[in-house]
């Protein structure tokens, strides 16, 4: 009888320990009983801190593509295949176009698909990438190429680049006296301005300047206003060019330098 109790006994708490481990307790070496809080899956704050991550962290980005995934008509099956995009690894900066005056990188762009293109001026090729949030995180499911006509706001990279090449051009499609903002490196980096005359304006070869303009293909093109944002990679750089359409003509209507 005393054999038959304590094996029911045994039966018993054995019982209770899976029940307790079934509701997400457990119990450590010294039999006391630890509880086993869910993994709390985090999504990505914003599609631009996302991005940021995916240019700069080579394994980081391999984790946030979806294979197999088209590469310029070529599948790329598995992640052993894959070779790490350098986007801006070589540049002191990125330069970006935005349909607002305030640029895309000072606010958060709550998005659930887009694409992204890169143009190249000097060749006259813009590379695609396009992304899709899938379980809150993002990822790349395509890259490609291609032409400056089939890039958003044609319109105005058509002008851009007459702007940034032809003097004449240029200088009838700015708003004079054109007001410039800076950071003043005599009096510690306080914001100081300053008109620019006509008669003092210096043609911008923008070429090398803009090479490599990043677009985002939900930006709003029904916007008046353009700018044209160079933010530096861990050097202190920060300009901004803004562009209003004034009748059926761009101009360039403000200059701001916060460089440090």
């Amino acid at each position: 009888m005393k054999e038959i109790f304590l094996l029911i006994l045994t039966i018993s708490l054995l019982s209770c320990n899976s029940e307790k481990t079934q509701k997400g307790e457990t119990t450590d070496e010294d039999g006391s009983i630890v509880e086993m809080k869910p993994t709390e899956i985090k999504g990505d704050t914003s599609f631009l801190d996302f991005l940021e991550k995916f240019m700069w962290d080579k394994e980081f980005q391999q984790s946030r593509v979806l294979f197999p995934i088209q590469q310029n008509g070529n599948e790329i099956k598995t992640s052993k295949e894959w070779k790490h995009l350098s986007f801006y690894i070589q540049s002191q900066y990125i330069p970006t176009l935005a349909s607002d005056t305030i640029n895309i990188f000072d606010k958060d762009v709550n998005l659930e698909k887009t694409e992204v293109y890169i143009i190249d001026f000097k060749v006259d090729s813009v590379e695609t990438f396009a992304f899709e949030k899938a379980n809150s995180n993002w990822h790349l499911i395509k890259v490609g190429k291609t032409t400056l006509e089939n890039t958003p706001d044609y319109e105005f990279i058509d002008f851009m680049t007459k702007f940034a090449n032809d003097s004449n051009f240029q200088i009838n499609h700015i708003s004079f006296p054109i007001s410039e903002s800076f950071a003043d490196s005599d009096n510690n980096y306080e914001t100081a301005s300053k008109l620019i005359k006509l008669e003092d304006w210096k043609f911008w070869e923008l070429t090398d300047e803009i090479n490599r303009l990043m677009i985002l293909s939900n930006m709003q093109t029904d916007s008046k206003y353009r700018n044209i944002f160079f933010r530096g990679i861990e050097n202190g750089i920060w300009v901004q060019y803004t562009f209003e359409k004034i009748g059926e003509n761009w101009k360039l209507i403000r200059l701001e330098d916060y460089s440090t």
